[in-house]
Formats: structure tokens, C-alpha cells, sequence
């Protein structure tokens, strides 16, 4: 029997991709600017021996016009003169007062922001990130280099709203049908809809639980445009403080006519003839079409489709069994005993509204918690942490945390003594990109646990139901009232999209999220589809993330959908591929 050849794009691990940080220290008296203005002349000129030779470059849509990742000088310097011999980039010029020494831990480097313009059409202005370290020989060199597409002549600018869309809005005459989120294509200058199906803005925080709050910084969830949260609103904002601000953001953008509240996406059909699709929606309960040239899909960090375990036995039990999805509130159990499967943010926020509600709680580990400190900031961070090389995010990330971790090691160790193990060596990036969540930013549980308020079981499974609770696979069994799975989402958006296009649609669509071979988010901000009956791949793509991510890659999403709108579509560089080497682009 012969298998279907799929054309998905295949998961790379994480810890596989090549990346290493350099060693060497910088001295405290280094003009730093002078240094970064002789890199960026070379840069400039086509000198690419300045390019360290296990250096990185990541660049996205400036140059390539997709977003991809570029390992060692040879493949560097053979995809930058791929790409520039004709077409070259111009005008490059250091940033003024954005040169400076980064130390993160013991690892350090020369980091310096620049402008240029490519050499394609249409012109892009562009932004870069140059990191440069010493070398053994006492020269310099860029380690890590970063070319982002900020905005293309005449379009506007993705990072600012324009004033005269708020005072007079025109359309095109065909939409952009999204899923519910802010991605930037407004400001563009392309008309677009957004389907939500709650009947208010923010109601996709505030039918969650009721003790939900965030676990980042409220500068971190700002909203587009430097909307940033007010000045009263918590540093941890709640489900109510986000239901406000989603609503005021909406409101000062005049956003209520391409926001369709109450409605649902139901099914949609791509003609290949007109290039665009027919979608039918259920709008306050009523059936109707639009035409659409391109369906983007923005539900969330990897999609809403619950994800939880089975186990035998079901019936037996006496108890209530849910979803964290469909979790409110504790207060109707108030004294009796609850079970909460999951370790990771939303059952910290569970498990604590339970013991607030008089619950006997028990939370139960499944493996390693990965744990993090409170108090992290965010100021001017998107264009740095957004742009540099995955692979070189992770390794740093994974120094500062091991770093932060020596630092609370008396909280650690309570934890553990409370029997919840805590992972110590917290891989960020894995969390994010594979695992889509299972960690818990601290925010006050952490102490609970620690002083026997909340109650953990580790080291054993739970393998079927009883009459009066669960039983584990070490021959215990705890009792409940209450179960609650949090336990996660299926992590593929894909799985969403396919139930809405077309079955010849959905077969050809790629996966999202994981990592390619490159170290990118497979699917995210790019071209999904796959062509279909030798004709054009469809518009249809994924808009996945957080706030944090959306806030600033769907920019890219935007700028590609404004050059296909204006019929100038970008074409990708495409690479020479090879199964053996990881380094190599996807």
C-alpha cells in the first residue's frame, strides 16, 4: 500500500539546532560605536569576512521577503550575494545612540541598531541588529545578525495608526476575514474583518475562569500602536482589567465596524478563477457570505481545542469532571475536596481560587514544573528579543534563568520539600515553541504550596476513577468532589483551519508552531497553503502567539498581505535545501 506523500513541513528539535555564545569579555573602556560603524561599512561595501564564522543572520521579509534563518559564514555569505548582486541594499546608517555593551550573565557583546533600504521592489525601509564579538586574533566580528522589513514606500507604517483612517475609512471592496485579533493590516490601508464569537470585546478573557489574572507585566501585553494599559490597571492584570482594556483599544482605533461580534466562521471555498474565497458565517444567529482574498486564522498561542487525558472508569465517579476552558468558579464546592491535574499557570490560578473558596486542594504533578521568578520587565524589547536567531534565544535565556534560579533556591527548595519538583533548568524556548506552555510564572501560589495550603502529589500517574476520587499507579488513591483538567490545548492551529476550509484545502495546509530546520516557528506569519490542482497556493494563513508575539510578527503578516493586495506579491528566496544539515534553510 502505497502512503500519502504529505507536504508539512517536519518538527526539528530545538536542542538540535546549532548555537553557540561567545567567551571572550569586552573591556569596560570599548568604544563600542566606532567598532559597530567599521562592521556596518563592511556590511555595506559586501565585505561578509566580517561575518563570524559560526555567526548567525535572521532575516525577516527585509531581504529574503520570508522569514528564515541563515548558520555560518558560508551559507551567509552565499544567500546575502544570492540576494543582493542584483538588487542591492542602500543607504545603511548606524543608529544614533543605539550602540551599547550587553552583558546577559558572563556572556557578552557589541549591539548596535541600523537603517537601510533593500533593492526590491517595492522598496522596503528596513531596520538591522548587528551583535558583535571579539575574536581570538583581537579583531571584531558580527556574531548575530538581524534585517527586519519595518515598512515599503508609500504603504504607511505597520508601527503607527494612521489619523486619517479614523477620520475617513475606504475599502477595496474585498476583505481580509480573520480570526479574532489585532495583526496590522489596517494600517495598511487594507480593509479587513475580524469574526469574533463573543457577543463583547474581551469576553475571550472574561468568560474564563473568574480568579484568572496574567502571570507577564502588563507592559509585556500591551496592544499595538504603544497602546500600553493604564497607569492604575495591576502590574498583573486580571480578566476584568483586560476586558476593559481590549474595549478601550477598540474604541480610540474605531474599530466596531471591522470587529462582527457574535459571529462564527462556518465553512470557506477558494476559487482559484478570482483568487479569493467564499465564506459563509453565522453573524447574530443569521447566514451570511462574504468574499474574502485572504483568511487568516488568529486564535490564540496555538488554538482553543482542549487537551485531557483519559482515564478509565469515568462512570464510577460521583464528582464533577471539566476543562479548565470551563472553569468558572470554586464557590459551589466551597468545603468540599477538589483535584487539579496540571502544574503550569492555569492550575496554580485554579488550585489558589479553590483554597480561597475553602476547598481541600490537591494538586497533581504529572512532571517537572518549570518555574520562573517574578518581576520580569519589558521596555524596548520587541525589535531585540523578537529578531535575534531562536537558537541563540534559547541558549541565553536558559543562562539567565539557571542564573535566577541560584537566586531563589530557598524557594525552590520549600517547593520541593512540599513534594512539587521544580525544574531548575528551565528551557524557555522549548516551553514556548514545543511545548506551547507547562510552566508557571510565579505570582504568589509558590508560597501556598510551600506552606502546606495547597497540597501536591508527584512521582505517580493517575490511571482510573473511583467512586469518590481518582486512583494513581502507585496503588493510592485521592478523594474529590471536583476534578479539573488543566491540562493544556492541542498545540497545532491547523487542526482549527482544517474544519473551516475545504477538505482539497485543509490536506495541503501546513502545521503550526514547533520549530523547521532553520529554528522558525513552522507556519507562523507565512504562506500555509500548498498548491492545489497545480494551481496558486490559496491566501490562508496562521497568526499564532501571545500578545507579545502577535503584537510584533503580524506586522510581517500584514506587509504580505498589502503587496499581494497591491499585486506585487513578495517572492520568497528560495534556498538549496539539504536533509542532512540542520543549519540549512527550510
Amino acid at each position: 500500500m502505497t502512503m500519502p506523500t504529505t507536504h508539512r513541513t517536519p518538527a526539528f528539535p530545538i536542542s538540535e539546532l546549532p548555537g553557540s555564545l561567545p567567551t571572550l569579555p569586552i573591556p569596560e573602556d570599548i568604544d563600542h560605536v566606532k567598532i559597530a560603524t567599521q562592521c556596518l561599512n563592511c556590511l555595506a561595501s559586501g565585505d561578509l569576512t566580517i561575518i563570524l564564522e559560526g555567526g548567525y543572520w535572521r532575516d525577516l521579509l527585509a531581504l529574503t521577503s520570508t522569514l528564515c534563518t541563515f548558520y555560518s559564514a558560508s551559507r551567509i555569505t552565499t544567500g546575502w550575494n544570492d540576494i543582493t548582486h542584483q538588487d542591492p541594499p542602500s543607504n545603511f546608517s548606524l543608529i544614533e545612540g543605539r550602540s551599547e555593551v550587553v552583558k546577559a550573565g558572563p556572556v557578552q557583546w557589541i549591539q548596535a541598531r541600523f537603517r537601510f533600504e533593500n533593492g526590491l521592489e517595492p522598496k522596503g525601509k528596513c531596520l538591522g541588529i548587528m551583535r558583535i564579538v571579539p575574536t581570538d586574533d583581537g579583531g571584531w566580528k558580527i556574531w548575530c545578525l538581524s534585517t527586519v522589513l519595518k515598512g515599503v514606500e508609500g504603504w504607511g507604517d505597520p508601527d503607527v495608526f494612521p489619523e486619517d483612517l479614523l477620520e475617513h475609512q475606504e475599502t477595496n471592496g474585498i476583505r481580509d476575514c480573520e480570526g479574532n485579533g489585532v495583526n496590522g493590516t489596517g494600517t495598511l490601508g487594507v480593509d479587513a474583518v475580524a469574526a469574533e464569537r463573543f457577543e463583547e470585546v474581551g469576553m475571550n478573557w472574561t468568560e474564563r475562569y473568574q480568579s484568572l489574572k496574567l502571570h507577564t507585566p502588563k507592559l509585556l501585553n500591551s496592544l499595538p500602536f504603544n497602546f500600553i494599559p493604564p497607569k492604575d490597571t495591576p502590574y498583573y492584570m486580571s480578566m476584568q482589567d483586560l476586558g476593559k482594556y481590549y474595549k478601550s483599544f477598540v474604541k480610540k482605533y474605531q474599530l466596531e465596524e471591522n470587529l462582527w461580534l457574535s459571529t462564527t466562521i462556518e465553512s470557506a471555498t477558494w476559487n482559484d478563477m478570482t483568487r479569493s474565497w467564499k465564506v459563509g458565517l453565522k453573524r447574530h444567529g443569521e447566514h451570511v457570505e462574504i468574499e474574502a482574498r485572504h483568511i487568516l486564522f488568529c486564535t490564540g498561542m496555538t488554538g482553543r481545542v482542549p487537551k485531557m487525558p483519559e482515564y478509565a472508569n469515568q462512570e464510577l465517579f460521583k464528582g464533577n469532571v471539566l476543562h479548565a476552558v470551563d472553569y468558572r468558579s470554586s464557590s459551589q464546592w466551597a468545603g468540599k475536596k477538589g483535584i487539579v491535574i496540571g502544574t503550569a499557570n492555569t492550575a496554580h490560578d485554579v488550585a489558589e481560587d479553590m483554597m480561597n473558596a475553602g476547598i481541600s486542594v490537591t494538586m497533581i504533578q504529572r512532571e517537572r514544573t518549570n518555574f520562573y521568578r517574578e518581576g520580569v520587565d519589558v521596555t524596548d524589547v520587541d525589535m531585540d528579543f523578537e529578531t535575534s536567531p531562536i537558537a541563540i534565544d534559547r541558549l541565553i535565556m536558559k543562562n539567565l534563568l539557571a542564573m535566577a534560579a541560584k537566586q531563589d533556591a530557598a524557594k525552590f527548595d520549600a517547593l520541593e520539600r512540599a513534594g512539587f519538583r521544580v525544574n531548575r533548568e528551565a528551557d524557555l524556548m522549548h516551553i514556548i515553541f514545543e511545548r506551547a506552555g507547562g510552566h508557571y510564572l510565579d505570582v504568589s501560589v509558590s508560597k501556598l504550596i510551600g506552606d502546606g495550603k495547597i497540597k501536591v502529589k508527584s512521582g505517580s500517574a493517575p490511571v482510573s476513577y473511583a467512586a469518590n476520587g481518582l486512583k494513581f499507579d502507585d496503588g493510592t488513591e485521592l478523594e474529590a468532589d471536583i476534578i479539573v483538567f488543566a491540562t493544556g490545548y492541542e498545540g497545532n492551529m491547523r487542526l482549527t483551519a482544517s474544519k473551516i476550509v475545504e477538505p482539497k484545502i485543509a490536506e495541503k495546509l501546513d502545521d503550526c508552531w514547533q520549530l523547521d530546520k532553520e529554528g522558525e516557528p513552522r507556519g507562523a506569519w507565512k504562506p500555509i497553503g500548498r498548491k492545489v490542482d497545480q494551481s496558486e497556493d490559496p491566501n490562508v494563513w496562521y497568526c499564532p502567539g501571545d500578545i507579545a508575539l502577535t503584537r510584533y510578527h503580524s506586522r510581517f503578516l500584514a506587509l504580505q498581505i498589502k503587496a499581494e493586495v497591491e499585486g506585487n506579491p513578495f517572492i520568497p528566496y528560495e534556498r538549496v535545501l539539504s536533509d542532512e544539515l540542520p543549519m540549512e534553510c527550510c
